[in-house]
């Protein structure tokens, strides 16, 4: 049985309400519009995910369409910190391509009231503030720096949409902060998943580090985002440790054209390792990278050194391309296969035989990905399974650059998929219930839709 040995996203703390008082559900997304169209569908999606929302910050309750609850803590699910922060990236990008939607002023309002609570009396007045983890909630158990990664991207996204500025420099203060505190340089350099003693690097909190100090350096020109501060850190750095130690190469060399290779999930000593290549992990490598591409193009034309820039979107387009190529096939003798099967890190494949982007989970391969295991109860879902919205929002941000018909292709074939499901679950080509409907699985499937759909991204 494969088992994911490490896991950064687990046992993170959930934003929880301010003052008891009773939740109501909000009912379950579905696509049953008169037109099963992704542009219907992301409506009665972004709807639900708003109405999952309490004026200051998410619900967590047990209820379908909410977030977990994980029975540890009153009221507290075990991913819904991270959630929320994807839910603002999906909201936002929605909002960029439909500028006169009647939900753009809850979403801003929402943003406003999520900032004001979550950090509350701390949050940075001006640039360059470092200081402690500015997320106030964070004392109360979560010590994941790709949690404060999600949540730093999610407020640079929020930056690029209203031009506010106090959203910028919050990013700024978590990225000083992971930078001070979870940046090693043992192994090439690259960021610890968590505080915890012998916490090792992953790909997640990484991909995060890398995407957000290039994002930070395109939008203020800072050179500290690209080459660190105090001997730690920055863009450069981070990339050079993932390319030397986080790379499962499947043929030929990584940055060369067609390439084949995927992410490894995490560390062992110095050695990549992991289970599988996730979605979302995969995902936002490829965000990285393409954001990658555009800083260095122009940290050189300033500084006048080699641009290797284009390297950046080869990488990005190699890691999209071996991703949507690893289709289930089922042969005429019922014998199932894959094209990377028996590679290392992978040992499901992550499209099924209809096209559509699925999980490599643990399952039975005859069941495959109509089995995978997501517990059975409140709080025990494997959260990093359910978000792979985010590897359809990367292909989107890449085909900026790259203008890939075999990305642009794949996207439009999932979103159509998904605008025709009765219920907005974990699987995005299932017929029947679809459990679980949840908070996080609303969020995941809008992200598949804003990728098929034309207009502006303000995080691209």
């Amino acid at each position: 049985m494969v088992k994911r040995t490490l896991c950064a996203v687990a046992a993170t703390i959930c934003l929880v309400a301010l003052a008891a008082q009773p939740a109501l559900a909000a009912p379950a997304a579905t696509a049953a519009t008169s037109a099963a169209t992704p542009a219907n569908a992301a409506r009665v999606a972004v709807g639900a995910i708003l109405a999952d929302y309490d004026g200051a910050l998410f619900h967590m309750t047990r209820t379908s369409s909410a977030c977990p609850n994980d029975g540890t803590r009153s009221n507290q699910g075990g991913s819904c910190w991270w959630w929320a922060a994807n839910a603002f990236m999906a909201l936002i990008s929605y909002a960029e391509k439909h500028p006169h939607s009647a939900d753009l002023g809850k979403i801003r309002t929402d943003l406003s009231d999520t900032y004001s609570n979550v950090c509350g009396g701390d949050c940075p007045a001006g640039k360059n503030s470092t200081g402690n983890d500015p997320f106030i909630v964070n004392t109360n158990g979560n010590v994941y720096y790709d949690d404060i990664g999600w949540w730093e991207q999610a407020w640079l996204n929020a930056y690029k949409w209203t031009h506010n500025k106090r959203y910028l420099y919050l990013a700024e203060q978590l990225w000083s902060y992971v930078t001070a505190h979870g940046w090693r340089n043992g192994c090439n350099g690259g960021v610890i998943q968590d505080t915890k003693a012998g916490a090792t690097k992953d790909a997640f909190a990484n991909a995060l580090y890398l995407r957000n100090s290039a994002w930070l350096y395109s939008i203020t020109g800072e050179t500290r985002f690209m080459t660190g501060r105090g001997g730690k850190g920055g863009a450069f750095a981070d990339a050079t440790f993932i390319r030397a130690r986080l790379i499962f190469a499947y043929s030929g060399t990584p940055g060369d054209s067609g390439a084949q290779f995927t992410i490894a999930d995490h560390l062992s000593g110095c050695t990549a390792t992991g289970s599988n290549s996730w979605l979302q992990s995969q995902g936002e490598m490829i965000n990285a990278w393409t954001d990658m591409y555009a800083a260095e193009k122009t940290y050189c034309q300033k500084h006048h050194c080699t641009v290797a820039a284009a390297y950046y979107n080869r990488l990005a387009d190699a890691l999209a391309r071996t991703v949507i190529s690893d289709k289930l096939v089922v042969k005429k003798n019922g014998a199932r296969t894959w094209r990377f099967k028996g590679k290392k890190g992978q040992a499901r494949p992550t499209v099924d035989t209809h096209g559509i982007l699925s999980e490599p989970c643990d399952a039975a391969v005859s069941d495959w990905p109509y089995g995978c295991k997501l517990g059975n109860s409140a709080g025990t879902y494997q959260s990093y399974l359910i978000s792979k919205g985010i590897f359809e929002r990367a292909l989107s941000c890449s085909n900026h650059n790259l203008r890939d018909s075999k990305l642009t292709a794949f996207a439009s074939a999932n979103a159509a998929s998904i605008a025709r499901l009765p219920h907005f679950g974990f699987l995005w080509d299932s017929p029947n219930a679809n459990k679980p409907v949840i908070f996080a699985t609303q969020v995941s499937v809008l992200d598949g839709l804003n990728a098929a759909m034309t207009g502006s991204y303000a995080m691209c």
